[in-house]
This record gives C-alpha cells, sequence and structure tokens, in this order.
C-alpha cells in the first residue's frame, strides 16, 4: 500500500556538489551487489519489489524506453536473498535512477528527519546594491513546508525587491549559484515582482497533462490552486519591468531550475553562467508500507514559449567555467561583473538620469 503526497521539485543525488541531496536522505545514487544476489525473495519483499514497480510503469516519466520485464528480473537479482522490504532498499535505488535519475528512495528514517527539520528556519534571501543602481539578489534553497516559514521566505525576497527599488535599482541580479532546490512555490513568490504576472513555465505529464504555473498578485500558483501568498494584509510589490540578469551554475538544481525556467521567454532577461545541474523534472513522492518514500519522476519543465527542457539549462552567456560558479560570491570579477555590465548597457540602466 502507498500513501503519495504531491511535492515540490527536490534535488537528487547525481547533481554536481549538491549537498542538500544527502541531507534528504537518498539511499545512495547506486546498489553494490550482495553476497546473495540472485537468490530467491521472500514474498513479503517480492511484493515490496512489485509495489514500487507498479508505480513507476504507471507514474513514472521515463528518460528513455523501458524495458520492464527484464529491468524488474534484474532488481529482484540484485535483490537476492531479501527477507523483508528494508532488504530490498539498495536494489530499488538502482532500479530508479535507471528509469530516471531524478527519481530515488528516502528511507523511512531519512523521512522523518525531513519532516523535524521543515520546521527549522531555513536561509532567507539576501541583497544589495552593486556599483551604485544594480541590485544584487542571492536567492537560496528552501527546504520547507511550513506555512509561517514559508511567508517569512517570501515576504523577505518581497521587501528586498521593494527596498532596493526604492533606492534606485535599475536593473536586477537574481544569483541561483548556491540554489539546488527544494519548494519552488515560496522561492517563485520571493522573486514573482521580477518574473511578472500570469504563467511562468508548465509542467507535463506523460505525453498529455499539461499544468501552468506561474505568479500574480502576491501569489504562487499551479494550475487552478494557490498554493503559496504573502501574509493577509501585505501589499505585494507591484510587477516590475525591470531587466534581470539571472546567473546560475553546476549547483543550480530541481526547483531553482524552475526559476531559470520561469525568466526564460522574457525579453529583459538573460542569463549568466554555467550549465545547471540537470534536473528540471518535478517530483511525486508515495510512502511505502514500511515507512519508505519513494520520490518517482513524473513531470518535465517547460516555460512560457512551450519549451520543454528536463536536462541540463545552459546560460545564454557563458562566464567563468562551472568550477568557478560553485564558488558564488556578489563580488566576483567574472560572472556577476558581466551580469552587471550587461545591465547597465540596458535601455533600463543607460538612459536613466543620474543623480
Amino acid at each position: 500500500m502507498t500513501w503519495r503526497r504531491r511535492l515540490a521539485l527536490l534535488p537528487v543525488c547525481g547533481a554536481a556538489l549538491v549537498a542538500a541531496a544527502a541531507a534528504l536522505g537518498a539511499a545512495g545514487c547506486g546498489a553494490v551487489l550482495k553476497p546473495h544476489a540472485g537468490q530467491p525473495l521472500a514474498p513479503e519483499a517480492a511484493a515490496y519489489v512489485d509495489s514500487v514497480f507498479a508505480l513507476m510503469r504507471e507514474h513514472a516519466l521515463a528518460e528513455g524506453p523501458v524495458d520492464w520485464d527484464l529491468l524488474r528480473r534484474e532488481t529482484l537479482y540484485r535483490a537476492g536473498g531479501a527477507r523483508q522490504p528494508k532488504d530490498t532498499h539498495g536494489a530499488l535505488q538502482w532500479a530508479l535512477h535507471r528509469v530516471n535519475p531524478h527519481s530515488f528512495l528516502m528511507l523511512p528514517e531519512r523521512w522523518a528527519q525531513l519532516e523535524q527539520s521543515a520546521h527549522d528556519r531555513p536561509p532567507l534571501p539576501t541583497g544589495q546594491l552593486l556599483y551604485g543602481d544594480i541590485a544584487y539578489m542571492a536567492v537560496p534553497g528552501f527546504l520547507s513546508l511550513d506555512s509561517a516559514l514559508t511567508a517569512e521566505y517570501a515576504l523577505t525576497g518581497q521587501q528586498l525587491i521593494r527596498s532596493l527599488s526604492t533606492r534606485g535599482a535599475c536593473g536586477w541580479i537574481i544569483d541561483l549559484r548556491r540554489n539546488s532546490g527544494g519548494n519552488m512555490y515560496p522561492m517563485l513568490l520571493a522573486i514573482g515582482p521580477l518574473i511578472g504576472d500570469g504563467p511562468a513555465g508548465f509542467f507535463r505529464a506523460g505525453v498529455g497533462m499539461i499544468s501552468s504555473w506561474g505568479y500574480r498578485d502576491g501569489a504562487a500558483w499551479l494550475g487552478p490552486d494557490t498554493l503559496v501568498r504573502l501574509p493577509r494584509g501585505t501589499i505585494p510589490v507591484p510587477a516590475l519591468e525591470a531587466p534581470v540578469a539571472v546567473l546560475t551554475g553546476p549547483i543550480t538544481a530541481s526547483s531553482a531550475e524552475g526559476l531559470v525556467v520561469a525568466f526564460k521567454g522574457v525579453p529583459r532577461a538573460v542569463s549568466f553562467g554555467a550549465a545547471t545541474a540537470g534536473f528540471s523534472t518535478g517530483n511525486n513522492g508515495y510512502r511505502l508500507s514500511d515507512g519508505a518514500t519513494v520520490l518517482l519522476t513524473e513531470l518535465v519543465l517547460g516555460d512560457r514559449l512551450g519549451r520543454e527542457y528536463g536536462d541540463r539549462i545552459r546560460p545564454d552567456r557563458s562566464t567563468g567555467g562551472a568550477l568557478w560558479n560553485i564558488f558564488a560570491d556578489p563580488e566576483d570579477r567574472i560572472t556577476t561583473a558581466a551580469a552587471a555590465d550587461w545591465l547597465r548597457h540596458t535601455p533600463a540602466c543607460k538612459n536613466r538620469p543620474r543623480r
């Protein structure tokens, strides 16, 4: 029996240096063959494997053609000798990654840790003015489903935008180089005024179902549902028609890649840095009989122009190399400086009256 929970995008193993994957507790990115490989499984363990395969066959977004019967046989071989469900975790982890590297199995104790840490205060957006009139804003990952923390994160972002705009910012640098993902919608809400009102992207599931998502009037939404909104009584920052430079790198993963996609198709936005981690997809969670959770990739990200991703997103302008962009810093003299130079030459900054 499984329990399903719709999740925002999550970071996973395989993304270069994405430390959040370990925090989420994937049971390793591979599986080592055990001495008992190939031996029969106990009925309970075999049924457990079959329950996961039923989920994968029905819901998984595979990266390519899958011979499900062959994959099941190989998984049972790797899980050989398993007496109970937990003995199959390593083999199932291997199978999930074979179908899509964004899918993984989270062990029960790790899920409990995640739920407990969901109430810990996460890093919040920070910002400053660079070069006098270029606003720099670092948008960190957000790994919480707590409503109070969600509101604090989103409100902090919008307050930063309001403050820096009032202080004379003519262009914006949005730094996603240290953002390895989490719950996309508070992050979307935090920078919504720079993305603009209306659809910012979509999810496609399988060959048919498409759900758009975006920002409007202080709320982030998915399809017909408002998922997060600013606290009651808060006046949202009006949408800004300012130029935006989006900074990306190999740690920019999963829902952070969703934010990158949100700026795609915006004529006033250009991305700088290095290619993202390559997990521009979405996961849903299924609780299994022993308390483990399958985080199954079911969705591929698309932008407002109808283009789909699902892999690494390359910047419009490569700067500094992948290694350099791991060490994100507002004062770096390659990526940030290149973004600021582009912003200074946009009409919004070049033609503005000087104080």
